[in-house]
């Protein structure tokens, strides 16, 4: 039987940095916002490259998820990270990451181009 993702509770601030990170993605060129399981799911087209804390965390209450479509293969899971956000020092770091995840689901959705 497969475990299951572990959701956790967030706080006010997390939520509060999450707002302000998807603000910034969403100047990015053909992004979109949505939701799933109370997170938001960041797009790039149809190809999602992120996940920003809601209601509900993955895995930890202070962090985004991130992933990576560099060519790995293996279980969904492998292809996501954790980016920890702490503070709002951290959130340049984490605005990084989400970049490099927008970049290589642009390489996903438009190959060659």
């Amino acid at each position: 039987m497969k475990k299951r993702p572990a959701f956790t509770p967030v706080g006010e601030e997390m939520r509060r940095r999450s707002a302000l990170l998807a603000a910034e993605v969403l100047r990015w060129p053909g992004t979109r916002v949505g939701k799933m399981f109370g997170m938001q799911s960041l797009y790039r087209g149809k190809v999602i490259f992120g996940m920003l804390p809601g209601t509900r965390g993955l895995w930890e209450p202070n962090a985004i998820m991130v992933k990576m479509h560099d060519g790995v293969k293996g279980p969904e899971g492998k292809k996501w990270r954790s980016v920890r956000v702490e503070d709002d020092g951290t959130l340049t770091a984490a605005l990084e990451r989400l970049d490099e995840a927008y970049r290589s689901a642009v390489k996903k959705a438009y190959p060659g181009g």
